[in-house]
């Protein structure tokens, strides 16, 4: 057939599957089939349906939901029935008006596999205050992040938060030049405390403690075990006040080192280096460098001009038999004794400090003249600065326009090139008692004669 004007147009208008053998004239609800295959329309408009030859009014005769067809009036049996579907199957997908969705309209549990974008404005959960936690589940963990609400907490991989914020884990802070984890107002007159980290480009290093005048506390077991008050003193297991720099406090019954240093390097085990950086040369018997005392007093001092003293008056070395073995009479010490040479000299230290007039004349041994005699008596060691201000022979230091490494200052020892001699005073102590010997037994047969 021919037409005048435009030609017709044709779109997806497919029959539903007859529903008739289904009235019973109770049945009100049936679902929408094409082919056998279950239909989504997302209106009744999109459906002319007839309904025993009459035409039926969508939203009032009938309405549609997902592929369900409902009827006002339940068909009677034997009604005839056909419909026609106006347009495609849209899956239960329309597009509402911009602002007309509701929660009511959402389902209990939204899924969705694509991403959900929430830009600008404030987002609120909860807002109502409901007794509805809140979680939200990683790849690997279930809690990844966990809002309990009946006890205001939050948990970090738990669904069982025992503090406001319970993190089970590994917890890293920032990882740029100035992020910092703070903590403020823990008291009342707003203490600030903090663990900060910050690089090394803005000269800064770790950080945990306060910015006022409080002390910080490291505690076990609720009690004080490490104490730094706000003027820099350190206490270990001291929670009074702290009278020096360093103060160590062992509990009662302790019966183990308070301190034990331990140095495993074979190359260098260096141990224990006290420098009193302020105190002048030969500062005298009044300064106490170091000291051990009990309930009686001074049991062993280390004064400031050098001099070692003791209650007892005594010196001593393990000598018990049993750690020793090859034990034989020594050999004649005589003419060791005999060739020792024994001097006056002043040192050059104290010439410098004092002046050749003022520096005080001792009287000792030289390290070269009794290493001729037995060089058992002289050993070296590594100068120090004031060696090598005594003779540039050890060293050299550094000086002003040197380039000097971390750790080092300007009058550091730069370079070593020879060794200090020095004498062992303890074994020299034994030759003199077995040359003593000698001499008594000499003596003795003199007498006998």
């Amino acid at each position: 057939m021919s037409y005048i004007g435009r030609g017709l147009q044709s779109g997806a208008f497919r029959q539903l599957d007859s529903i008739e053998s289904s009235f019973d004239g109770s049945t009100t609800g049936f679902t929408m089939q094409v082919n056998s295959t279950n239909v989504i329309m997302g209106d009744a408009n999109q459906i002319l349906l007839s309904l025993g030859g009459v035409i039926q009014n969508p939203g009032t005769d009938f309405t549609i939901s997902s592929s369900t067809l409902t009827f006002t009036t339940a068909p009677a049996a034997n009604t005839s029935f056909f419909a026609i579907l106006l347009g495609s199957d849209n899956g239960g997908t329309v597009t509402p008006t911009d602002g007309s969705v509701t929660g009511d309209k959402l389902a209990s549990t939204v899924t969705t596999s694509s991403n959900i974008s929430l830009d600008g404005g404030t987002f609120v959960f909860n807002e109502s205050g409901a007794d509805k936690d809140f979680r939200i589940e990683g790849d690997t963990k279930a809690n990844l992040f966990f809002a309990d609400a009946s006890t205001d907490r939050v948990g970090i991989n738990t669904n069982a938060p025992d503090m406001f914020l319970d993190i089970t884990g590994t917890v890293t802070a920032g990882a740029g030049s100035d992020e910092k984890l703070q903590q403020w107002n823990i008291d009342s007159d707003n203490v600030k405390a903090e663990i900060e980290y910050l690089d090394a480009s803005a000269n800064r290093g770790y950080a945990i403690g306060t910015s006022s005048q409080h002390d910080f506390h490291l505690r076990t077991h609720d009690t004080i075990r490490l104490k730094v008050d706000y003027t820099g003193k350190v206490g270990v297991n001291e929670t009074g006040t702290l009278a020096s720099q360093f103060h160590v406090t062992a509990p009662s019954g302790f019966s183990q080192y308070i301190v034990d240093f331990d140095n495993a390097s074979t190359s260098a085990p260096y141990g224990l280096f006290q420098n009193y950086s302020g105190a002048a040369p030969d500062s005298g018997s009044d300064y106490e460098f170091f000291k051990c005392q009990d309930t009686g007093g001074a049991r062993f001092i280390v004064y400031s001009d050098g001099d070692v003293k003791n209650h007892d008056n005594s010196y001593g070395s393990l000598s018990d038999e049993r750690i020793k073995q090859n034990i034989t009479d020594a050999n004649s010490q005589w003419n060791d004794i005999k060739a020792i040479k024994v001097r006056n000299f002043k040192r050059k230290d104290d010439v410098r400090q004092y002046g050749e007039d003022k520096a005080k004349i001792q009287i000792g041994l030289i390290a070269q003249e009794l290493e001729s005699v037995s060089s058992s008596l002289v050993d070296e060691a590594k100068p120090s600065s004031f060696d090598i201000l005594s003779s540039s022979e050890f060293g050299t230091l550094y000086e002003d326009g040197d380039t000097i490494p971390d750790g080092k200052k300007i009058g550091d020892v730069k370079e070593v090139k020879e060794n200090v001699k020095g004498i062992k005073y303890s074994v020299l102590y034994m030759k003199a008692i077995k040359a003593l010997q000698e001499a008594m037994a000499r003596i003795e047969a003199l007498e006998a004669k």
